[in-house]
């Protein structure tokens, strides 16, 4: 099949019937904190559902990747506990939560460099279904996972770099192929950490198209963003972190027309 932006958008939403059903609801509780004598988090509850676009804005420092972190299991909270359909999973490992389709990517991102492209997304892959086979060798010689590597990368318009090594793209660049890793896995709730840094108006279309087709779904998206235009269009939902506090949430018209949300950017 040879992809365009139209048919690659297409297809994707009709890959979407295939994936598990949609976490309901991602609850987290007085999650804090704490690196030496700095508060990261304080205190901070939030809860997400199922279909929803949120937006977590805030300054550089505010606590906002830190909350990711501590959602997704990265780095342990001090304190506070992360439910996911009334399940209490705070004791849950990140690769535990993974496995419950619980998916997120990093601002700084993690791929292999000495893999190619496809070979990163097909760990997506591997992560997101069990059905398929488990790592026992090169990747290369595992059957059936070239195809869907190169389809994953074409929903977010790069198939073309399929064959090329990581440490030869650009920033840019390795962030698509970054959501396409996390689109591979097929889940079930999905955080991204600065998803449209450095891409063009295009891509950024794009990947807001492919925000909403989630969200049809009913899949919950939480997005940690600096480009106000992007989280403000985008999202349903925009939640403002000041010093690791929430000081806004709410319907993002509502959140866009309050001075403080552009306060709390400029700090």
């Amino acid at each position: 099949m040879v992809y365009t932006a139209d048919n690659a958008i297409a297809d994707f939403e009709e890959h979407l019937h295939d994936w598990p059903p949609p976490v309901g609801r991602v609850e987290a509780l007085e999650l804090r904190k704490h690196y030496g004598g700095t508060t990261a988090l304080d205190g901070v509850s939030l809860t997400f559902r199922g279909g929803e676009l949120c937006a977590l804005i805030g300054s550089n420092g505010a606590g906002k990747s830190t909350f990711v972190d501590a959602l997704f299991a990265t780095a342990r909270a001090d304190g506070g506990s992360v439910g996911v359909d009334g399940l209490d999973i705070t004791r849950w490992s990140s690769a535990r939560r993974a496995c419950r389709g619980l998916v997120r990517s990093f601002q700084r991102v993690r791929l292999a460099g000495q893999l190619t492209v496809w070979e990163n997304v097909a760990l997506g892959l591997l992560a997101g279904d069990a059905a398929l086979p488990g790592w026992g060798g090169p990747l290369a010689q595992v059957k059936g996972l070239h195809e869907p590597a190169v389809r994953a990368l074409a929903w977010v318009g790069v198939a073309e770099l399929a064959d090329a090594r990581v440490a030869e793209l650009s920033f840019g660049q390795r962030k698509r192929v970054s959501l396409a890793q996390c689109l591979a896995a097929r889940p079930r709730f999905l955080a991204l950490d600065e998803p449209v840094a450095d891409l063009d108006p295009g891509a950024t279309r794009v990947v807001a198209k492919l925000l909403a087709a989630l969200a049809a779904k009913g899949i919950g998206v939480l997005i940690v963003e600096h480009n106000l235009s992007f989280a403000f269009d985008t999202c349903d939902r925009v939640v403002v972190m000041v010093s690791g506090q929430i000081t806004l949430d709410g319907p993002a018209a509502e959140v866009r027309a309050d001075p403080r949300a552009v306060e709390a950017q400029l700090r």
